[in-house]
């Protein structure tokens, strides 16, 4: 829906709202039609600057809140990485991004 609550029809791109969830660096580098996954659209909550050991990340988080999951993603130089969580399944996205960055201090370590 719009401001004016009218619907707009529009054409989702899912790898590229990805992308652009991966290159942003702050939240007002936010992609125009939000971010899409696998046909769900997640409010982005924040972006903020990581360190992990000798490297920085970006780490990204939204949540979808009619179906109470979330998505955590981290943006090494080289890769994006997706976590994604369910609360009915008593996921909490605090566990996935301790996961998420512990992985993506192992692929940089490895040289990715």
């Amino acid at each position: 829906p719009q401001e004016d609550d009218t619907m707009k029809k529009i054409t989702v791109n899912e790898i590229t709202c990805m992308w652009e969830v991966g290159n942003m660096t702050d939240m007002s580098q936010r992609p125009a039609n939000g971010l899409w996954i696998a046909g769900k659209k997640y409010q982005l909550t924040s972006c903020r600057e990581e360190e992990v050991g000798e490297h920085k990340v970006f780490l990204t988080m939204g949540a979808h809140k009619d179906s109470k999951t979330a998505v955590v993603i981290a943006t090494t130089a080289t890769q994006i990485i997706v976590a994604m969580t369910d609360e009915e399944k008593g996921q909490k996205p605090g566990n996935a991004t301790k996961a998420i960055l512990a992985f993506a201090e192992y692929l940089l370590g490895a040289g990715y």
